[in-house]
């Protein structure tokens, strides 16, 4: 007969002696009744503990039920001596005073001492059911670190409970928490555990501390559709493409989601399928390597840079480190660097969203030489360091040339998209030949050329920080140069600060195409959601003209999934080069990154702050340059060229910069280095912001058509572009409607699939698909919605209200639990995990929250303005 869960003295009494697979510590259960009544009773109760030290702890009726935990609400005092009357007294006192009721239960247990790992375990997700046994701890010695979030030192393990587990200590704890499903006979539960060394410091005893039921009332329940057939499938995949390939060197193969393209931060972790097939359609599939060879790279085409699976985009990331060998490099020397790139990745895996700064050598700057050092100790000789380095010399050189550089063709090529766009428009063309020619010159004028700016604007920013990096140049001159560029962020900034009534027209006219995510057909273009995005006065903004409602002024949204609600997505609107090509910014397992809003009444303070601009100026690429370059002046000689921004240089700089650039064999004098430099940056932003224009139109042809055969734009949104794309060439004899229902209705229940799938931010081995280890910062998404808010950084010092706004707090202290009443849009902590009190409590309340971002990260969006967290598309973007 099942065990019915009671308070959590209550519980672990139960369970005292009759527990096999771990131990519970002895108890002694009072309350402040108790206390009034007979203080020297209970003293005496408690000195039969035999124990130096004591926990007390809170164990309210108001805590652990299924409707609610009230996790971390109530006082637990810890290391409580046991011979200090007074003390222990005032413990009990304080701790009672701390629950509603004064015959509340107060437990009283030995403090554990030589603590070796301690953490929380869950039966199943606790947001989706899904059938994995998550795991979160840390080997501090701290029993409180995982649950009360003030550190980011937390290690979790993740093992889908179909396969067995071969971790010995993981193991333990599967093993205590399956007991304690069969004598609760609960499937969710949320275990607290410790483990404890013995005399010769092995760990030894396993101690269980508290077990409580997961909170799972109205949440989606996904726990039968993960399948032990499904995820052997994937791990089969896995295993054939990390065989050898003929043409690909390597030994291996790594799969990741945030390298080289960065999906994660482009369309999410777990995009539609519309999302997901468009990136793959456009960039992915072909285009990529296309530009990658035109540039002077390895040739990879016919080679798909992302894979899906079950749905999560991962980039392959051994095509992607073969892709960035110079072509002319000797093959076994080009072989040793590709091993050489996987070995270091696979050593440091938090390395996946930097590889291009922390991995590898993709172009030529002033620290290449000395960077290149490092791979003496990695079995490379002189000689063969000599040849790589004179083979990135070589490509940089080719990509520099003031006159003859691709970037400067791919500028050019760039300024046919308006006339293309217009033609294609304006003409008499179907619905699916217009979606099908938007699509093919934004691939053939769009991506195209902007894989080949943002390729030569990456290599511009590793020049002038390598320049800062020898000390040539020191930050601040970096900032000046970096604040005179004429960016799209600073014509933004200033056509909102200028923005009248009357001039909304105009401004929708330039910038209206603008969606947050721009490969979801969910998320509003400026010209339909104009006070979505610019209108959040005081925190929450509303979708109404696509149904969402607003609850308060808190800006809650639940998922098209969910509901029909509209749904913007949070894509980063690609901070060019860290989601092209690994640009060094927050990691957002998302998801961390900014739009063009964000640079509303900011731009200039950011283009100013090295920190900040290097994260804006990645990210400014879709929302950037309404300036079109001046295609004559890229006719120019050298001497008509406009000239650069170099007022911060004197005269004698600039000599010993033309100096330095012959000294390592770059063939470029300091004048056309500042141009390249300044048209780099700047060009990425002007061809990313009119290939969007494009991209954006097809998205709104495809939801007119779905709207012609009475298809919502949230069923749109789960079918494949090909499938649309198709009907270019090819006519059947009946409407494409019902084809379209059956597909978009298999394409959900994948979905399904897919947000129930638990799978690690880089895969080295196809074991990994049933069980990972997780150590790093990975930001964890609570709910499955979407927020909106002004943020307020909490502090000490906070007075102001926080209704509807996105507040930021370092750690998830449980002691901030008073803000679930201050009507918030959400959170966002710096430190903590999914198992933290602030994650439980958020997960139960269903307010959108983000734990444990990092400090890099958490900086970013303290500096934004406004912010929008989408917890299942598992992103985040400052408005």
């Amino acid at each position: 007969m099942a065990v019915e869960f009671g308070t959590k003295a209550g519980t672990l009494q139960q369970l005292y002696g009759r527990l096999r697979s771990a131990k519970v510590l002895p108890l002694v259960i009072t309350s402040r009744d108790e206390l009034a009544a007979s203080q020297d009773s209970l003293l005496a109760r408690i000195a039969e503990l035999g124990c130096e030290k004591l926990i007390v702890r809170s164990s309210s009726r108001s805590e652990d039920t299924v409707s609610t935990s009230n996790a971390g609400a109530f006082l637990s005092l810890a290391n409580i001596s046991a011979s200090d009357t007074k003390a222990l007294l005032e413990a009990i006192e304080q701790v009672g005073a701390s629950m509603p009721e004064s015959s509340d239960e107060i437990l009283i247990q030995p403090m554990l001492d030589s603590i070796a790992l301690c953490g929380v375990g869950f039966s199943v997700d606790k947001e989706s059911s899904a059938p994995y046994f998550c795991i979160s701890y840390d080997t501090s010695g701290d029993n409180a670190s995982v649950t009360s979030g003030n550190t980011n030192a937390i290690l979790n393990f993740v093992q889908y409970r179909g396969a067995p587990c071969s971790d010995p200590l993981m193991a333990r704890v599967v093993a205590l928490i399956s007991e304690l499903e069969l004598i609760f006979s609960c499937r969710s539960l949320d275990v607290e555990f410790a483990f404890v060394k013995d005399s010769s410091e092995r760990v030894e005893e396993l101690y269980c501390l508290q077990v409580r039921p997961l909170v799972m009332q109205h949440k989606r329940d996904l726990y039968e559709m993960i399948t032990p057939r499904a995820l052997e499938r994937l791990s089969k995949r896995i295993k054939a493409l990390s065989a050898p390939h003929p043409n690909v060197l390597g030994e291996k193969a790594i799969f990741g989601v945030m390298p080289d393209w960065n999906p994660a931060e482009i369309i999410g972790l777990k995009p539609k399928r519309l999302a997901l097939s468009l990136y793959k359609e456009i960039v992915t599939d072909g285009v990529w390597a296309y530009q990658r060879d035109n540039y002077g790279y390895r040739n990879l085409r016919s080679h798909p840079l992302m894979h899906s699976f079950l749905g999560i985009p991962y980039i392959d990331v051994r095509v992607s480190f073969n892709s960035f060998i110079p072509k002319h490099l000797d093959k076994d020397i080009a072989t040793k660097l590709v091993d050489y790139y996987l070995q270091a990745l696979e050593s440091t895996p938090e390395s996946h969203d930097k590889i291009e700064f922390d991995i590898v050598f993709s172009c030529y700057d002033f620290s290449t030489p000395n960077r290149l050092r490092k791979l003496l100790e990695h079995g490379f000789n002189d000689n063969e360091l000599k040849r790589v380095e004179f083979a990135l010399l070589n490509l940089t050189n080719s990509v520099l040339a003031p006159d003859s550089g691709l970037y400067r063709k791919d500028l050019e090529k760039s300024q046919k998209l308006e006339s293309r766009y217009s033609a294609i428009v304006d003409s008499n063309l179907s619905l699916y030949d217009k979606i099908y020619w938007l699509l093919e010159e934004c691939k053939r004028f769009g991506t195209l050329p902007f894989a080949g700016v943002a390729r030569a604007a990456f290599i511009a920013m590793q020049i002038l920080r390598s320049l800062v990096e020898i000390g040539f140049l020191t930050e601040k001159e970096m900032q000046i140069f970096l604040a005179s560029l004429n960016t799209q962020a600073k014509q933004l900034s200033k056509d909102m600060t200028h923005l009248q009534e009357d001039g909304l027209e105009e401004f929708l006219a330039r910038y209206g195409h603008l969606r947050a995510g721009s490969y979801d057909i969910t998320s509003p273009r400026y010209d339909e959601g104009f006070d979505y995005y610019f209108g959040c006065k005081t925190g929450g903004a509303h979708l109404e003209h696509i149904g969402a409602t607003n609850d308060s002024s808190s800006a809650i949204l639940e998922s098209p999934s969910a509901t029909e609600s509209h749904k913007a997505q949070l894509e980063q609107i690609e901070l060019e080069s860290k989601s092209l090509d690994s640009m060094d910014c927050p990691p957002c397992q998302v998801s961390s990154t900014m739009t063009a809003p964000q640079w509303i009444n900011h731009a200039d303070k950011l283009a100013c702050n090295d920190s900040s601009f290097s994260h804006c100026e990645r990210s400014e690429a879709i929302h950037t340059n309404t300036q079109k370059l001046d295609s004559s002046a890229l006719d120019k000689s050298a001497k008509e060229r406009p000239a650069p921004n170099h007022h911060f240089l004197s005269d004698d700089r600039l000599r010993a910069l033309d100096f330095l650039l012959k000294e390592h064999g770059l063939e470029i004098c300091a004048s056309d280095l500042l141009i390249f430099l300044q048209q780099a940056i700047e060009g990425r932003e002007s061809v990313k912001f009119a290939f969007s224009k494009l991209l954006s139109k097809a998205l709104s042809y495809i939801k007119e058509l779905g709207e012609s055969l009475q298809i919502s734009v949230s069923d749109m949104a789960h079918l494949d572009i090909k499938s649309i794309l198709s009907l270019y060439a090819s006519l059947y004899k009946e409407s494409p409607k019902e084809r379209f229902l059956q597909e978009i209705a298999a394409n959900k229940q994948e979905y399904d699939l897919t947000c129930a799938l638990k799978l690690p931010p880089l895969i080295t081995k196809p074991e990994e698909v049933f069980a990972f280890f997780s150590s790093k910062v990975i930001p964890n998404f609570i709910t499955q919605k979407l927020a909106i808010g002004k943020v307020i950084k909490l502090d000490s010092a906070t007075q102001q209200n926080l209704q509807g706004s996105i507040v930021l707090i370092e750690s998830a202290d449980p002691g901030y639990d008073y803000l679930f009443t201050k009507g918030i849009a959400g959170f966002v902590t710096c430190y903590g995990g999914s198992n933290s009190h602030m994650a439980i409590r958020a997960s139960e309340l269903q307010i959108p929250a983000v734990i444990g971002v990092g400090e890099h990260a958490y900086q970013a969006y303290a500096n934004a303005s406004t912010i929008q967290i989408d917890c299942q598309a598992q992103q985040i973007v400052c408005l």
